[in-house]
């Protein structure tokens, strides 16, 4: 089972949120049990987003450059994913002229 080390925490996030299950294709969905997993300018990440009335959120992990980011809002009005991808690229550095850029695999 893998587990998730931040810090002093381990977290077993278990066997099925990091299984991506085969497509009827033969492809791979974008989905473990809880998780999505995909590439944004060529870095892979993890995450997992929701909300309900009032409330939006998304964590998002980068586990090769050590980075985790949280955003929160108590709005619906904000597509936290996408302020979750602009936080990445602020913290690595990504250059303002490149667009946003993330594949789901």
């Amino acid at each position: 089972m893998k587990t998730y080390k931040h810090r002093d925490i381990d977290i077993d996030l278990g066997k099925e949120s990091f299984t991506r299950p085969f497509l009827s294709d033969g492809s791979r969905s974008v989905y473990g049990a809880d998780l999505e997993f995909g590439r944004h300018h060529g870095m892979e990440y993890f995450g997992h987003g929701g909300g309900d009335a009032g409330f939006r959120a998304q964590m998002m992990c980068f586990p090769h450059e050590r980075l985790d980011i949280v955003v929160l809002c108590n709005t619906t009005n904000v597509l936290p994913k996408y302020a979750a991808f602009k936080i990445a690229d602020m913290a690595l550095k990504v250059p303002d002229e490149l667009e946003f850029c993330a594949i789901f695999y």
